[in-house]
């Protein structure tokens, strides 16, 4: 019977780490989220010009990057999927087609359609260059 019990104690301290470390994710999360909002909200009130977008949709587009970041880490674990969501990189895609989206751009269509080619091709160098490192790398115990 004892041998059951320290089973069941490893097992529920075992848990009780995978509930605190995805608390901590979440209060991370939020707490991410609050910093971002509140640097947001000082370059609101002190812009020279109407922004392109109002606060409140930043904010809603913020929460809702903080939030779909949760299925990025589950995700993690399917490399396949993994490789498709991350295949470009977000941040030089996601502003300027969002603007044309919501039909909020004030200068060329033509840089809102171009931006994620543009971003593609970027990667396309990078990843060459990781190949190249990981291909000659030697860790200190070779």
């Amino acid at each position: 019977m004892r041998v059951y019990l320290s089973v069941l104690k490893l097992r529920m301290n075992i848990g009780l780490q995978y509930r605190t470390a995805a608390l901590a994710g979440v209060a991370t999360q939020f707490f991410w989220g609050f910093i971002t909002i509140m640097v947001f909200e000082a370059f609101y009130e002190y812009a020279a010009n109407t922004p392109p977008i109002s606060l409140k949709e930043l904010i809603t587009y913020i929460w809702l990057q903080q939030a779909f970041l949760v299925f990025i880490a589950m995700w993690f674990r399917d490399n396949e999927l993994f490789d498709l969501i991350t295949m470009i990189p977000f941040g030089s895609v996601n502003y300027l087609p969002l603007l044309y989206i919501l039909g909020k751009n004030s200068g060329n269509e033509i840089y809102s359609i171009l931006t994620p080619i543009a971003g593609s091709l970027f990667i396309l160098p990078c990843l060459l260059f990781w190949q190249y490192g990981v291909k000659h790398y030697r860790s200190t115990g070779s």
